[in-house]
């Protein structure tokens, strides 16, 4: 309002001033009389019945910028010392402050302590900023940046941001604590943006020194930091904070202490990410969860990420996740995960040495720990451990395990470049060897003599001799009048030829007196198909 009447007044009167100046020129007279203010006083005078108009202009002009410099200095008395802030208000927000603010004497008042310690009563982040109360609504540490806000807006009502170049994932449960004094150099610069109750515009203020401020951060949980903040600040405002928040770690967004899956934000894909990878895994099996190159694909309304799990017993992957965006919120998109193994699990430098065997100098002396004896249904406590499966028949599978489902003991092995679950009954196994070369005997079953459990810790023992009637297997499809057979391809990759004259590739899971369990892979997930004995017409070793 004040810019459009100060712009009228002076459009006024330099239109009876260019008036007056022409009448002037038309009667002889010079017309530069009328540059000074009461110069043509006499001129308008004499010829008043027909320069009344243009003098009346400049009259009009003349009282309207001068109301509308009242009106100026009325809503801003700083355009007094700076009159270019007359069109800054047309023009946007404005920048406040100096590169070193000077300490005053509020900020190591003792009416400011007192302000502070007042304001401890109150859990939540409270205080006064620019006159006005202030109370946050939430607060992020995000790129060594703190930033504390009132309001949900895209664009804050009030909004605190403190450059304190921290690393959030630095932050245990130990607390940390910062404390900045008025008198302090190099101090964190701290930066105060508010919007305009009139016009809505941001306006912003740089605070470099002289402020005085307490931070307490201790972790909470994964993504959430709590703490303790206070901060005077050397205004004549007499502006401070004090008081508990919770700090988030990431750009995510809450719904009633609930993350939104809606938001669009790379964070919220790694989150969904997360959720999905640690039900993929027995529960505190995962050491360390890594994304990377995570990116939104709005215009195919979904996303892509790669994760790096990295599991307690050393194993290694990286897995490629795809997301679809649905009305519910972002989702992994199923049976699209790639998965590659970039370390296998255990430790493969440590070499045991048997009892009573001279260890050599090449050789590394490994403690053994004693055996244990365990029931079929303990060892659900193994969930996660690198292991090597002795079966009674004599054969060896080493894998992770994966827990017990429908009484059976569940392996994840690597067959063929891919990851594949075997399962095995009770009464299929012999014992069991850890990674770390001790022994797993099971209640009521006696380990089978031919194979002692140090030579099968030792990597140099001699490899297990296939049963003859596997070596002398012809090439040609194997036929089922044996069932023999089906337990020798136990753990390959074989093809099956039903009766319904289907053909399916995959891998001999699992092998009972009355069905055969083949498991075949398809995109990042494994279907089982289950066959008696008398629907197979042909079963045979893939690539023979």
């Amino acid at each position: 309002m004040a810019s459009t009447l100060l712009i009228t007044g002076l459009t006024l009167f330099l239109m009876g001033t260019v008036m007056l100046a022409m009448d002037a020129q038309h009667r002889g007279r010079s017309s530069l009389m009328f540059a000074l203010p009461f110069a043509g006083a006499s001129y308008i005078h004499h010829f008043w019945s027909d320069v009344w108009l243009p003098a009346l202009l400049r009259v009009i002009g003349i009282s309207v910028i001068v109301v509308s410099v009242a009106v100026v200095v009325a809503q801003d008395p700083q355009v007094l010392e700076q009159p270019r802030r007359v069109f800054g208000v047309a023009i946007g927000g404005d920048m406040v402050g100096s590169k070193r603010a000077e300490i005053n004497t509020f900020a190591n008042s003792q009416e400011a302590v007192l302000l502070a310690i007042r304001s401890d009563d109150n859990p939540l982040l409270t205080g006064r900023l620019r006159g006005k109360p202030f109370t946050y609504k939430q607060a992020r540490l995000v790129n060594g940046v703190l930033s504390v806000q009132q309001g949900e807006g895209f664009i804050p009502e009030v909004e605190v941001r403190m450059l304190l170049d921290l690393d959030p994932a630095l932050i245990t449960n130990e607390r940390k604590t910062i404390f900045v004094r008025p008198s302090d150099d190099g101090a964190p610069e701290l930066q105060i943006t508010w919007r305009d109750g009139q016009d809505g515009i941001p306006h912003s203020e740089i605070i470099r020194s002289g402020y005085q401020m307490e931070l307490q951060l201790t972790r909470r949980d994964q993504q959430t930091l709590a703490g303790f903040l206070q901060v005077i600040l050397p205004d004549p405002d007499r502006s401070y904070l004090s008081g508990e928040l919770t700090v988030r770690t990431n750009y995510l967004r809450y719904v009633k202490d609930r993350v939104d899956l809606t938001w669009d934000h790379p964070d919220t894909l790694e989150y969904v990410g997360r959720q999905y990878l640690e039900t993929q895994f027995p529960e505190n099996t995962i050491r360390q969860l890594k994304f990377r190159d995570t990116r939104l694909l709005m215009s195919e309304s979904g996303g892509v990420s790669t994760a790096t799990v990295e599991l307690v017993n050393g194993r290694i992957e990286q897995r490629r996740l795809q997301f679809d965006r649905a009305d519910i919120g972002w989702a992994v998109r199923p049976g699209a995960m790639q998965v590659t193994v970039l370390q296998e699990a255990g430790d493969n430098t440590l070499r045991l040495v048997q009892p009573g065997a001279t260890a050599s100098r090449s050789q590394t002396v490994v403690e053994v720990p004693p055996p244990v004896t365990m029931a079929f249904a303990d060892l659900e406590s193994l969930n996660g451990r690198s292991v090597k499966i002795f079966q009674r028949d004599g054969r060896v599978r080493e894998g992770v395990l994966r827990g017990i489902r429908r009484n059976r003991l569940m392996v994840e092995s690597i067959v063929e470049g891919g990851t594949v679950e075997l399962s095995f009954a009770e009464t299929d196994l012999s014992h069991l060897v850890l990674a770390s070369g001790q022994q797993v005997l099971l209640s009521g079953v006696e380990p089978a003599e031919s194979l002692p459990a140090a030579q099968a810790a030792t990597p140099e023992a001699a490899p297990i001799a296939e049963p003859e009637a596997e070596q002398a297997q012809p090439e040609s499809a194997l036929k089922v009048d044996d069932s023999s057979l089906y337990t020798q391809l136990q753990g390959k990759l074989v093809t099956i030829t039903s009766r319904d004259t289907r053909t399916r590739t995959g891998v001999l899971t699992a092998v009972t007196d009355r069905e055969l369990t083949l498991t075949v892979r398809v995109g990042a997930g494994n279907l089982e198909y289950f066959y008696a004995p008398a629907d197979i017409v042909s079963i045979k070793e893939a690539g023979r």
